[in-house]
């Protein structure tokens, strides 16, 4: 089920590069949330901490602020999103927060149906819990093939989701 760009609200599928934010009148600040219904899901408009790919899971801090999830960003409980789009340091995006995700970035050999991990490499998440945190409620739908990439998932879990 891909996202089409606009699901009855702002297009989930663009970006606002920071330099033209104001200017063009946007109507949404860093934080806002927009709720597309269903397995549609819930978005949240952030400002990208550095560059980010498409797929890429991000950790977002109360101020809406994404970076890409680590460990360590995890560790603080911080809420998970995952950027349909590339991003660069700066600009503007919505990050989705639950429901079909048609690309998440994830390690070689990631199953499907079972918990995730942050992993050692920034952005992506892991099947494998070993010195690793919990995404909680972030499920493959398909695994992913033995080399790093994109997998369909599903999130069921709209708030702070992760578990230490």
């Amino acid at each position: 089920m891909a996202i089409s760009p606009s699901v009855g609200g702002p297009n989930v599928l663009s970006t606002v590069p920071a330099a033209s934010f104001f200017q063009d009148g946007r109507g949404f600040a860093a934080g806002d949330m927009f709720d597309a219904g269903g397995l549609k899901g819930t978005w949240m408009f952030c400002v990208a901490a550095a560059t980010v790919s498409a797929g890429n899971a991000v950790s977002i801090n109360n101020a809406g602020s994404a970076s890409l999830l680590t460990k360590a960003l995890a560790d603080t409980g911080s809420r998970v999103g995952v950027a349909p789009v590339a991003v660069t340091s700066g600009d503007y995006f919505w990050a989705q927060l639950s429901g079909v995700v048609d690309n998440l970035l994830v390690k070689a050999s990631c199953a499907a149906d079972v918990a995730l991990y942050t992993s050692a490499t920034a952005g992506y998440l892991d099947d494998d819990s070993t010195s690793q945190t919990k995404a909680l409620g972030i499920k493959l739908t398909t695994a992913r093939a033995a080399s790093d990439g994109v997998a369909p998932a599903l999130i069921f879990n709209a708030g702070c989701n992760t578990q230490p």
